[in-house]
């Protein structure tokens, strides 16, 4: 009887490492990647048309790199949600939003990816804290953003990566580099 639950012991063991390998592998893939990136998804369409409705986004985890023109995912604590957005501007930045325009340190930022007007009546001045971001959604008039935001600044700490590619999901699968 010894024997016997020996050798099935062993028979186990010598199978056991071709459900094992993969399991392994897998987990090992789902750390490494939760390590370095985020996936998520754009319900809106106020990053249109870069980024449509209904996208995934793949981001690589924010590591202090973020600048003027990057887009980012952040969690907005006033929205109580993960939002998608452009950075305008970075600490010590002066934003001017005069009317339907706007401008960073006294130029005219030149975008080729906005649509829309920047609708915000009246004049508006922003100072960029050091460490902090002003966003804006690139779909201008479909974006509630560091414009409406009680808070307009986006803190280090509340971004969790920077957008490096998105990837439709509307039936036309399809995979772009917005980095």
């Amino acid at each position: 009887m010894k024997k016997i639950m020996f050798s099935i012991i062993r028979a186990i063991r010598g199978e056991a490492k071709y459900f094992l390998i993969p399991i392994i592998i897998a987990a090992a893939t789902y750390i490494i990647f939760n390590i370095f990136f985020v996936l998520s998804y754009v319900p809106s369409e106020s990053m249109e048309p870069l980024i449509p409705q209904d996208t995934l986004i793949l981001s690589k985890k924010a590591t202090g790199d973020i600048n003027r023109g990057d887009i980012i995912i952040f969690y907005s604590e006033e929205e109580n949600k993960t939002l998608v957005k452009r950075v305008i501007g970075i600490g010590g930045d002066h934003i001017s939003i005069i009317n339907d325009n706007y401008t960073v340190n006294d130029e005219v930022p030149h975008e080729t990816y906005a649509v829309g007007k920047t609708e915000q009546q009246g004049i508006n001045k922003y100072i960029v804290p050091d460490n902090c971001y002003f966003v804006m959604g690139d779909n201008r008039e479909n974006s509630e953003d560091s414009r409406f935001f009680k808070n307009p600044y986006i803190s280090e700490g509340q971004i969790k990566g920077k957008v490096i590619y998105n990837i439709s999901v509307n039936g036309d699968w399809y995979i772009h580099d917005v980095s």
